[in-house]
C-alpha cells in the first residue's frame, strides 16, 4: 500500500490511491458505474469475493514445495464452486 513498484497506483489530481480494489471502487463512483441499489451492491460484494478466492487459489498453486498436479486438480475442482 506504499505505491512501491509492482503495485497498482493511481493518481487523479489530488487523489492518490494504491490497491486495485480501492482504485476500481473510486473509478466506479467517479463515473457512476457502481451498484445502484442494495441488490446490486450485494451481487457486487459476492463477485468481488469470488474473484479474490480465484486469485488466492491460483497463487497458492505456485507456492514452492506444492505438488503442482495436485494443486491444479484442486483449483479446477474449486472452479465449479464459482
Amino acid at each position: 500500500s506504499s505505491g512501491r513498484p509492482g503495485r497498482s497506483y493511481y493518481i487523479d489530481g489530488d487523489v492518490k490511491l494504491t490497491q486495485s480494489v480501492a482504485i476500481l471502487r473510486y473509478l466506479a463512483r467517479k463515473y457512476d458505474l457502481g451498484p445502484r441499489n442494495e441488490e446490486e451492491t450485494r451481487e457486487l460484494d459476492v463477485l468481488e469475493q469470488q474473484a479474490r478466492d480465484l486469485a488466492t487459489n491460483l497463487i497458492r498453486s505456485f507456492v514452492p514445495g506444492v505438488n503442482l498436479q495436485e494443486a491444479r486438480k484442486k483449483y479446477e475442482d474449486n472452479m465449479g464452486n464459482v
